[in-house]
């Protein structure tokens, strides 16, 4: 027999007889050639002879390892394969080019072109009696038809096809059969079926030896182990992965199994790692320059920087992904990044371009058959429209997604659709808003969730009031308010950014409204919804628990780390759930629905039942020390007595287009809400913020202006003070001097103290209960040690360190920590014993994770996270820096900045800036305030007189206004 490169065979063609010229081995170069020839020569060409079996299967698996690294190129040679194998006339070379076509379209996320060709395939080969090579094609239609959602139709194919290959010996083929299974159970919802697959996979691949479709495999394993929120099992197995690839040298397999480690190493709150080796990931994908490893490593990238809310990378990340996974055709993936993507624009108020984003996500969705993801992007894009107020769209969208939703057990999902739903239907059809509303109520009961439940209660207490009951719009008022707080002891800072925080302002504006409010107790229950709303978090032992990162290895109490570590697998398990109802469209069997579902509220209410045991503890050992770690409900009685004879706290409320202002002194509460010159109260704000900035353009500039600007502040406040105060003043008793002002909101910038003028005592309150909560600690015993000063020069504070020794001269005794010396270590080691703390340095505010905004020192940025780790027992606290005061807000009004963290520490009284301070005056101000201080006068006198002697100096008040006072006026026993 001749060989395949000399064969020559007769062919008949157009009714006469032909030599062939000697035969061409079947290539991708032959391939290659065919493609580029013209369509007119081809046609007039020679039909040409088929390839041998083995010859069509060899270019099959090359093409289809091409569409990692080369998918257009993949593409385009699996189109030519098929043309060139129609053209030979020969069936069994056709099928196998149509089958090699549908692993590309299969590996490019095209689904419905996979099943055609795969289909098509299928029937050639069982027509030819070629039973092993349509069982080999029926492993690439099971995973097809589980991306289809048609899990049934792929499970009696892989039952066939595996029998067919056992039969014949082909063991290997039937464990990457079993691999497929796997994988569809795991996007059908049904981990543990995919993990005995797998391990049926391995022991045949370990039995063959074949290393690496065993690691292939054991990694898939150790997804489903993720899955099953067994994350400790699935690091194992995915290090023992990336040790096999490392050891053969197959980087870009390693780097995706170090993705995966980085992932698992993120959700067991070990976030230092799980970024450190992200980043290296990145690093090692850009070396090999890897498509695919590129855009996957920045799509998890910024899957965690979104989490940690580090804004200001993620939108360059998703960009990079989108852009990536759409030049490698990966169309389910480069959806999930347009998702991700919307969810950051809205985070960012973008809401049209989240709204295109969303959009385009769903239609790619919807193209590659992907029913899932379809319904996650419909859910979304729905969502968007609303607050745009679209609200017709919306519905369309919303009823769409709720069949799938249901049909695939997605519990969580289904409620907030249907509580969407009945949100939009409010208005128009309450009956219908009603009818939603119970069949969320009726699926509640089994569902221990506090989103859905704060959700529910809003929409009921919306509902009642559209049907003017305002009683019970009133009791569900206080059930939303109940699983308001029990969202905010329970769930991540990562989580309550998500969900709540975004939101929190309607419960607030829906309580004031004057249509639920009994005349009877009206002042009363505005001031406990004004409290209510500026209520700190719950901060558990004293130590606040903030996501992953707060779980610090310095902590050693065991309920402490048991809650941490509780609340990190609520917060998972609830994530793996929500992933996992959009992971792929595969619907599972009613029965399996049903008990994945139960598994999971099981485990959900056991992490439950665990969180409130150890935070029970948590809040009886921290209310025993008298801490402020343990929340008490605002009482207007006790924030009554807590105040002076001669004192009245005034407390503004910003609710929706109106300021609420309340004058509490110890025998009556008045109350004035005023919408009238609310905007222009709010632009005056604005521009005195403004107006501050420019004092920071140069000395140049302040000397030209210097009038301008001092005359421009004078008429702001004065307007301020007229829509403001003018107002509230004429509410306060006779005989009082002395204001406590508790701001709300963009308020909270507002300098009240350079409005109020001399006749008036001005000093701060983050509330009016924290005056309660300091008047219950006033007795506990306070810090005996030396003052501590810290001075650390910079750029942008050059006379910190002058500042610090002009300070300490004015405390004997004093311990003086300046430059290098004013590191993390020597501050906290001695930041618990001071009674007094000073500290001169630039500030700052980081927006994008507020827990990082704090003091730089010599060796890095001591921040609010880290503040929060040590308590404070100094009488007061001086953090003479730009924007010390600034109090950063996620969501609207969630207070988590450096004044909050020193008041949760302990601290009785401390002295922050509203706004950019000037170096020079501020070391003025301060020098005399110590001064004044060491003579024996109260915090609030000796500011008052260093105010004073800046303000002879430099009448601006840019200069003499900046620093308040917020806390006790005095040191020691009490406030006054």
């Amino acid at each position: 027999m001749a060989s395949p490169s000399t064969q020559v065979a007769p062919l008949r063609r157009r009714g006469r007889t032909v030599e062939t010229a000697p035969r061409r081995a079947w290539d991708l170069a032959r391939i290659e050639e065919w493609e580029a020839t013209p369509r007119a020569e081809r046609a007039g060409s020679t039909a040409p002879e088929a390839p041998s079996l083995g010859e069509a299967l060899a270019m099959s698996d090359e093409m289809a390892g091409l569409t990692r690294g080369e998918p257009a190129r993949a593409l385009r040679l699996a189109q030519s394969f098929v043309e060139l194998a129609r053209a030979t006339s020969d069936r069994a070379t056709f099928a196998v080019a149509r089958r090699c076509r549908g692993h590309v379209f299969r590996r490019l996320g095209q689904f419905r072109g996979a099943l055609r060709d795969y289909d098509s395939a299928l029937v050639e080969f069982e027509r030819l009696g070629m039973r092993l090579e349509a069982a080999r094609t029926a492993i690439g239609t099971v995973d097809a038809l589980g991306h289809m959602g048609r899990g049934d139709e792929a499970h009696r194919l892989a039952a066939k096809a595996r029998s067919v290959f056992l039969r014949a010996g082909e063991e290997g083929r039937a464990a990457r059969l079993d691999v497929n299974l796997g994988l569809l159970s795991e996007r059908s919802g049904k981990p543990r079926e995919a993990l005995a697959a797998y391990r049926r996979a391995e022991a045949i691949f370990e039995r063959q030896g074949a290393v690496t479709d065993l690691a292939l495999t054991r990694f898939n394993h150790a997804n489903a182990l993720v899955s099953l929120d067994r994350y400790h099992e699935a690091l194992a197995i995915y290090r023992s992965c990336a040790e096999v690839w490392q050891s053969r040298g197959a980087t870009a397999t390693l780097g995706r199994c170090q993705l995966a480690i980085g992932s698992v190493l993120f959700r067991l709150g070990r976030l230092d790692e799980a970024m450190g080796l992200l980043e290296e990931t990145s690093e090692m994908a850009a070396s090999l320059d890897d498509p695919e490893l590129n855009a996957t490593a920045a799509l998890d990238r910024a899957r965690a920087e979104l989490l940690m809310e580090r804004l200001d990378s993620v939108g360059v990340r998703l960009d990079a992904a989108i852009r990536g996974f759409g030049s490698l055709a990966m169309h389910a993936d480069q959806a999930e990044s347009l998702g991700l993507r919307g969810s950051l624009r809205l985070k960012l108020g973008q809401a049209e371009e989240a709204l295109a984003d969303w959009r385009r996500a769903g239609e790619i969705y919807r193209g590659i058959g992907h029913q899932g993801g379809t319904a996650w992007a419909d859910f979304w894009h729905a969502e968007t429209l609303a607050r745009l107020g679209r609200v017709g769209e919306s519905r369309t969208l919303l009823r769409a997604a709720l069949r799938p939703l249901q049909r695939r057990g997605s519990a969580v999902a289904e409620l907030e659709a249907r509580l969407l739903l009945a949100e939009q239907e409010l208005k128009r059809r309450p009956q219908e808003a009603n009818r939603q509303l119970e069949l969320v109520a009726r699926r509640m009961r089994t569902l221990r969730d506090p989103w859905i439940a704060y959700r529910l209660s809003i929409a009921r207490a919306l509902l009642a009031r559209r049907v003017r009951a305002p009683r019970r719009a009133r009791g569900e008022l206080e059930r939303a308010y109940a699983a308001a707080r029990r969202l905010q002891s329970l769930l991540p800072w990562e989580a309550l950014q998500a969900q709540w925080l975004g939101r929190r302002d309607e419960i607030f504006d829906l309580a004031l409204d004057p249509e639920l409010i009994p005349e009877m107790a009206r002042a009363r229950w505005m001031l406990l919804w004004s409290e209510r709303a500026r209520a700190p978090r719950t901060s558990l032992g004293g130590v606040t628990v903030a996501g992953g990162a707060g779980r610090a290895g310095a902590v050693s109490d065991p309920d402490l780390t048991a809650f941490q570590a509780t609340r990190e697998d609520l917060h998972w398990l609830d994530a793996g759930e929500r992933s996992r109802r959009f992971a792929g469209p595969g619907s599972p069997g009613a029965d399996a629905s049903t008990r994945d579902l139960a598994a999971w509220r099981k485990k959900r209410a056991q992490a439950l039942a665990r969180l409130e045991r150890h935070g029970k503890r948590l809040e009886l050992r921290a209310s025993r020390r008298g801490g402020l770690g343990s929340y008490a409900e605002p009482d207007p009685a006790s924030i009554q007595g807590a105040l002076a004879d001669d004192e009245a706290l005034l407390e503004f409320f910003v609710r929706g287009g109106e300021v609420v202002t309340l004058v509490v002194s110890p025998r009556a509460i008045e109350v004035t809400a005023s919408s009238r010159h609310f905007e222009e109260s709010r632009e005056a704000a604005a521009r005195l913020r403004q107006l501050w900035d420019r004092y920071r353009v140069g000395p140049g500039f302040i000397r030209r202006h210097e009038e301008t600007l001092t005359r421009t502040a004078a008429l702001l406040l004065d307007r301020l003070r007229e829509t403001l105060l003018d107002e509230a003043l004429p509410q306060v008793p006779s005989g009082v001097r002395r204001l406590v002002v508790s701001p709300h909101s963009w308020l909270r910038s507002v300098p009240f103290h350079a409005m109020a003028g001399d006749a008036w005592d001005v000093r701060y309150a983050l509330s009016g209960q924290s005056l309660v909560a300091r008047a219950a600690r006033a007795t506990t015993a306070r810090a005996k040690g030396p003052a501590l000063v810290v001075g650390v020069a910079s750029a942008d504070a050059p006379c910190a360190e002058q500042e610090a020794r002009a300070v300490a001269r004015e405390h004997p005794g004093s311990t003086l920590l300046l430059g290098d010396e004013a590191t993390q270590g020597a501050v906290r080691a001695r930041w618990s014993d001071a009674r007094l703390i000073h500290v001169a340095a630039h500030g700052g505010v980081q927006a994008a994770d507020p827990r990082l905004s704090g003091l730089p020192l010599a060796d890095g940025t001591w921040s609010v996270h880290e503040m929060r780790a040590v308590e404070t027992r100094a009488d007061l606290v001086v953090l003479s820096s730009c924007q010390s005061g600034e109090t950063v807000i996620w969501g609207n009004h969630h207070q988590i900045g450096l004044l909050p963290a020193l008041f949760e520490r302990g601290a009785r009284a401390a002295i922050l800036s509203l706004w950019p301070a000037d170096d020079e005056t501020a070391g003025i101000l301060m020098s005399v305030f110590h001064h004044e201080l060491s003579s024996g006068r109260s915090f609030g006198e000796a500011l008052k007189v260093a105010r004073r002697v800046v303000r002879g100096v430099k009448p601006a008040p840019y200069y003499w206004a900046p620093f308040v006072l917020y806390g006790a006026d005095r040191r020691g026993g009490t406030s006054s």
